[in-house]
């Protein structure tokens, strides 16, 4: 996701409203980026496989969601792209043309798309 322009979700503008970050020592690598210089395609998504788990550091527990922000367990999961993922993908890099062909009545999120030109 690095390669095709994503940031962690650590670093989103709005992070602090869903994370604290508990390892001061390492607050330089939990820096936000400037709401002006990025866009972020959805939701605050703890499942996005570009987020890090609460243990990410060796020394232990390094950020802690906040109260009713953690959906599920997996928070820093590496197994699949989350469905706000493959939205933001597809948001980003298929035309619109492409997302109405795919565009169904059963199903209207973009997260049924292929990945892929």
């Amino acid at each position: 996701m690095h390669a095709l322009g994503f940031y962690h979700e650590r670093c989103r503008p709005d992070r602090d409203k869903y994370l604290t970050v508990i390892a001061k020592e390492n607050y330089t690598d939990f820096g936000k980026v400037c709401e002006m210089d990025v866009v972020c395609f959805g939701p605050y998504d703890p499942e996005s496989i570009m987020h890090y788990s609460l243990g990410c550091y060796p020394q232990g527990r390094c950020i802690q969601a906040k109260p009713g922000t953690e959906r599920t367990n997996a928070m820093g999961q590496r197994v699949r792209l989350s469905a706000y993922d493959i939205n933001a993908l597809n948001a980003l890099y298929l035309s619109s043309q492409v997302k109405e062909e795919f565009k169904n009545e059963s199903d209207t999120s973009l997260s049924a798309l292929p990945l892929g030109p």
